[in-house]
């Protein structure tokens, strides 16, 4: 994925991660918090992470 990214012409990978995810969090750029809203209605807290490719 991030070859794929890089090819493209991005220069930086975010994601979500649930709280309980510390393997990519080691892996990853802490750079916010945020609640979020599934089309279901179920609410989360999402942690955004994020690294240069």
């Amino acid at each position: 994925m991030m070859n794929n990214l890089k090819q493209k012409g991005y220069t930086k990978a975010v994601l979500g991660v649930e709280h309980g995810d510390e393997k990519n969090k080691a892996m990853y750029q802490f750079i916010k918090s945020a609640t979020e809203t599934y089309p279901d209605g179920t609410v989360i807290e999402v942690d955004y992470y994020g690294k240069e490719i």
